[in-house]
């Protein structure tokens, strides 16, 4: 993902992050901030807006989506 201006603020201040990403679970996923190792994002030094890649956000959906399917109970 190439950017060189963020969308929010206009700044060119976006630099490429490696490594853990967390991010807030949705109010009705359980289990706390949602963190995914190994990851690329984009962050505006100037502002804080993340641009986020699609793998990036196909993990964080694949994950809320592991932690809802446990969190529902089994009946019998």
């Amino acid at each position: 993902m190439v950017v060189t201006q963020c969308p929010l603020c206009g700044s060119e201040s976006l630099e490429e992050r490696r490594g853990e990403y967390q991010a807030t679970a949705p109010a009705n996923t359980p289990g706390g901030p949602m963190v995914i190792p190994n990851a690329t994002w984009h962050h505006c030094a100037h502002c804080g807006e993340e641009l986020l890649p699609r793998p990036l956000t196909k993990a964080l959906e694949s994950e809320q989506r592991r932690r809802l399917s446990a969190a529902v109970p089994v009946t019998s």
